[in-house]
């Protein structure tokens, strides 16, 4: 079948039918086709999958277990979608024991089959999820379901294993052909060097055959204080070899400069700032574009990379519309006199920098006052274009009145139905209070299901009064992406106990720890319920044996 065909084919089929089509393949078809595929093959499996990531905007545990087989074809944008809690969704632990290692195993037992972009995002959402906890916590049949996305775990994280989880490791980690290593050589020395360190710290008097060569290697670790005074402890005293010269005033540099290639090789955001900042400038700048589309970089590693390039970019007001969308992520480093001096009048740029997630309030404010002076325009002037533009700095409106003026007709709703805005509570209550005005969808009361799927996350917005008095056909309107966005005490507030258990099971399993902890047992109980379609047997487990501990952790939630 042609492409397309496919995805027609998928999209259109009811809901139900293609979940009982994947729970039937996922039991009676181990693997979908046999490596290797033809390309047109390759292509046809990709967007298969993509398909039925797409049908199902928030896949739900039960629904990730069905689609494990398809983790192969799945494109990084895909996974990256995913739920944060997805792969250690913490209700379904409790009930069954062992769901996360067997999910997890799942990514394991496809892992020989997987690109290392895969894997890098799989490990990217795992540690975006607070479940997992810290990485000293993690047990080691939890490290060995994870283990060929260990060469993917950034080195921090990886240097925060304990000697205990490390020595558990050592058989299987240091056999570098179980890790089925797909990355380039200098990501190998990343890997590879954090390793060694680990396995010294843990020698200890041993340490003391070590050459002088060797320790030199570990000048430039963040952690080598500690590393200095642990040898200098030791008989014989510090090495001459430490002693002041991820002649000189400093201590000799360990862990390797990468250059544009090694850049380009792995992927920014595997690279300490430090060692991001002493790359050479004509490095860094051939480099820019690729690690401005690099999302995962932390603000330290992008400030550092900012204060690099700053003097190469200025004045930033006469930056030309490819030069600030090569910045990328970058941008969000910018002063708040720079973002005000930026030219962001054309829209292509505007839009970039507004799907952009990692703004602070002040410099959204000044990106905002910078594009309305440009463009010479007030709020009420803001077309459904600029507004879709805006995106996420649309929060940058904070005077009074500011954040409804924009809000003027159905049309900006459409565009906003998707995103997370990081607005306060009172904006956003401000911003949707026009969605009930004559010019967009009148009064709440008379609203439809198909209203509140169409204005989407804006939903969260939505004053107290009006989320307190949805009736059940309304509430099955709300797309889950709105549900999570609520803010906790609100939630609280304003749903009851009969409101909740009419959510729907995608819409149940939405709800984030913080929601949950500010609600009371009889909403707690409805939301249960709901969550396993009124299973009270089920439900009751959860009750008794998840929900009433008080704290996310995973080892006591592994072993209740």
């Amino acid at each position: 079948m042609p492409r397309e065909s496919i995805r027609t084919l998928v999209m259109s089929a009811e809901k139900d039918a293609v979940k009982r089509f994947l729970s039937h393949m996922h039991q009676s078809w181990d693997q979908p086709l046999s490596p290797p595929l033809s390309q047109r093959e390759l292509q046809a499996m990709e967007t298969m999958t993509s398909a039925f990531i797409h049908k199902f905007p928030r896949v739900t545990p039960d629904l990730f277990v069905d689609l494990s087989q398809f983790i192969p074809f799945m494109s990084v944008s895909d996974i990256m979608s995913f739920p944060s809690s997805l792969m250690v969704n913490t209700s379904v632990i409790v009930l069954t024991g062992s769901v996360l290692y067997h999910r997890l195993m799942a990514i394991r037992d496809h892992s020989t089959e997987m690109k290392s972009p895969q894997k890098q995002a799989f490990v990217k959402r795992l540690l975006q999820s607070s479940v997992v906890g810290d990485v000293p916590s993690w047990p080691p049949y939890f490290l060995s379901s994870i283990l060929p996305l260990l060469p993917h775990l950034p080195v921090s994280q990886f240097q925060q294993l304990t000697s205990d989880q490390r020595l558990s490791q050592y058989p299987v980690s240091l056999g570098f052909p179980h890790l089925d290593y797909k990355c380039n050589a200098v990501y190998q020395i990343q890997f590879i060097h954090p390793i060694i360190y680990l396995v010294f710290r843990d020698l200890g008097h041993i340490a003391g055959g070590m050459s002088c060569d060797w320790l030199k290697l570990w000048t430039n670790e963040t952690d080598f204080s500690e590393l200095l005074q642990f040898v200098s402890e030791l008989p014989g005293g510090v090495r001459p070899a430490l002693v002041r010269n991820h002649k000189q005033p400093t201590w000799y540099p360990s862990l390797p400069v990468p250059s544009c290639g090694d850049i380009r090789g792995t992927f920014p955001s595997a690279w300490t700032a430090n060692q991001l900042s002493r790359m050479a400038g004509e490095e860094l700048r051939q480099c820019v574009e690729v690690i401005g589309q690099d999302a995962s970089l932390s603000p330290e590693q992008r400030r550092a990379l900012w204060v690099k390039l700053r003097q190469s970019y200025s004045p930033v007001r006469g930056l030309r519309p490819e030069q600030v969308l090569g910045l990328g992520c970058l941008v969000t480093e910018l002063g708040e006199r720079e973002l005000q001096d930026i030219n962001l009048t054309d829209l292509g740029v505007l839009a970039y920098l507004g799907a952009l997630t990692d703004w602070s309030p002040k410099k959204m404010r000044a990106a905002v006052v910078g594009v309305m002076r440009k463009q010479k325009l007030k709020v009420e002037q803001l077309g459904a274009v600029e507004v879709a533009s805006l995106g996420h700095l649309l929060c940058g409106f904070t005077l009074p009145n500011e954040s409804s003026c924009y809000m003027t007709d159905s049309m900006a709703a459409l565009f906003l139905r998707e995103l997370a805005l990081p607005c306060s509570e009172q904006q956003m209550e401000a911003l949707t209070v026009r969605l009930s005005s004559p010019q967009a969808f009148g009064p709440v009361s008379t609203w439809g299901p198909e209203v509140f799927t169409e204005i989407g996350t804006l939903a969260a917005g939505l004053e107290d009064m009006v989320l307190s008095a949805l009736v059940q056909e309304q509430m099955e309107g709300l797309i889950p992406d709105a549900i999570a966005l609520i803010p906790p005490t609100k939630m609280a507030v304003v749903f009851s106990a009969v409101q909740l258990s009419w959510l729907n099971v995608e819409q149940a399993w939405v709800v984030t720890e913080k929601q949950w902890a500010e609600l009371n047992s009889g909403q707690r109980h409805a939301l249960g319920l709901a969550q396993y379609e009124g299973d009270v047997l089920l439900e009751h487990r959860v009750h008794n044996n998840y929900w009433s501990i008080p704290k996310f952790n995973l080892n006591v939630l592994i072993y209740s």
